[in-house]
């Protein structure tokens, strides 16, 4: 159900943009569209498993959030709500890891294949949804509506997360 994730062809690709366009995806893209999408989507592959390898961190964290949502349901500040700042640290800090392996592979060398999960894309989108929904609430919410977004959310995740992929689910 998974498929290898060609560790070599990254490198080969990072270092094309890191020699040819001195790192400036822009640059990359105008020149080279179809190798620039090529390198995107492995670094988009990279980072959505990054984040499905911690998914069950990802469904505690909204969980909690939900229950808290239910004990504070009058006065949110979701910037300093502490069960939603987690997810977004730990949003960040996938990020980051993501960073900190891209510079390993080509620092180290490393060449070995690995699998990347067929769930991880819907997964790590689902997690940038909920993101970026939170980043675009101004002023006041509605609680019960925002809680059902969620709660909805929180149930694909676990149908995403389950290592039975989705789509053999659904035959």
């Amino acid at each position: 159900m998974t498929y290898q994730f060609n560790l070599r062809r990254y490198k080969e690709l990072v270092e094309i943009r890191n020699k040819n366009f001195d790192g400036n995806d822009s640059e990359f893209f105008s020149k080279n569209p179809k190798l620039y999408q090529e390198y995107s989507n492995y670094q988009r592959n990279l980072q959505d498993q990054i984040m499905y390898n911690n998914r069950e961190k990802y469904i505690s964290l909204l969980e909690e959030h939900l229950k808290e949502l239910g004990r504070d349901s009058d006065d949110i500040d979701l910037d300093s709500y502490s069960p939603f700042v987690e997810f977004s640290e730990l949003y960040d800090k996938n990020l980051d890891h993501f960073n900190l392996l891209e510079n390993k592979i080509l620092k180290e060398g490393i060449t070995d294949n690995f699998s990347i999960h067929p769930n991880s894309s819907e997964f790590s989108d689902l997690i940038t949804f909920i993101l970026r929904y939170n980043e675009d609430i101004e002023g006041e919410i509605n609680i019960d509506q925002y809680g059902s977004l969620l709660e909805m959310t929180l149930a694909e995740l676990r149908d995403y997360a389950n290592p039975v992929s989705k789509t053999s689910k659904d035959n």
